[in-house]
């Protein structure tokens, strides 16, 4: 990868809200694709060899994520590894819990990366992108339908009011320049 980052669509057709196919937007990072490549190579290419030496018939399956049998992880499998990763770590948490954690942490990020561009330019237009495009790239990034989906994560935001409170401080130094 040319860059750190890169973000990867994925189509989600099993387990969606709403029974319908899901399109999620899969960031990843240089050192986690080659963690990924590294187990694919390794663990998981001796998980399918001692799978096809049981059995003949054996097909190695197209998903990443396999069982010691060879075939791949049921959604529940994938969701009871994650419940007892956090109960050994003394938290509660689910695989839920990730996706949840993930949004707050990219929005709260997100959202101070496009207030100070805002205030760094002085231009209206940009502020009114720093509350809205945050949310809309995580609308995409979680493959919602609805942006009042997404919005759920503003509730959860640890220091909105002191975010909001900043960027209004800000807004108005603008103006004052402006004037």
């Amino acid at each position: 990868y040319p860059s750190e980052r890169k973000v990867v669509p994925y189509q989600l057709w099993r387990g969606c809200k709403g029974g319908r196919p899901r399109e999620v937007l899969t960031p990843l990072h240089r050192r986690v694709v080659a963690n990924v490549q590294s187990f694919i190579d390794g663990d998981r290419a001796e998980l399918c060899h001692q799978a096809a030496r049981r059995n003949s018939n054996y097909i190695e399956p197209p998903e990443i994520w396999i069982g010691a049998d060879g075939q791949a992880l049921a959604a529940s499998s994938l969701g009871r590894i994650a419940r007892d990763a956090f109960a050994r770590a003394g938290i509660e948490g689910s695989a839920h819990t990730l996706r949840h954690t993930f949004s707050v942490y990219q929005l709260q990020n997100s959202a101070r990366r496009f207030i100070r561009a805002a205030v760094s330019s002085k231009n209206e237009e940009a502020f009114r992108q720093a509350m809205y495009d945050p949310l809309r790239r995580l609308q995409k990034l979680l493959g919602h339908r609805w942006l009042e989906t997404t919005m759920i994560y503003l509730d959860a935001l640890p220091d909105i009011d002191t975010l909001t409170e900043d960027s209004l401080d800000d807004w108005a130094s603008v103006l004052e320049i402006l004037q």
